[in-house]
């Protein structure tokens, strides 16, 4: 069903931003931070602004981009 494909999708895009986030900030920051928490952040903010994007991008590259975002200002 529709919802089924949503949540799937919701979950890869989760552990995407997760393994992005881990790769990008613990290189940024060299120390511990949450990044399930973050990405948890980052996909309320992906889902509530999903009608800005406008596919100049890849939806991966504009979804880490909001995720960093959120990561750096944690």
């Amino acid at each position: 069903s529709g919802s089924t494909l949503r949540d799937a999708a919701i979950s890869q895009l989760r552990a995407m931003l997760v393994r992005g986030l881990s790769k990008s900030l613990t290189g940024r920051y060299r120390q511990p931070f949450n990044a399930d928490d973050i990405a948890q952040e980052a996909l309320l903010k992906i889902l509530d602004s999903i009608e800005q994007f406008s596919g100049k991008s890849k939806f991966v590259t504009w979804s880490m981009t909001i995720a960093i975002r959120v990561g750096i200002s944690d």
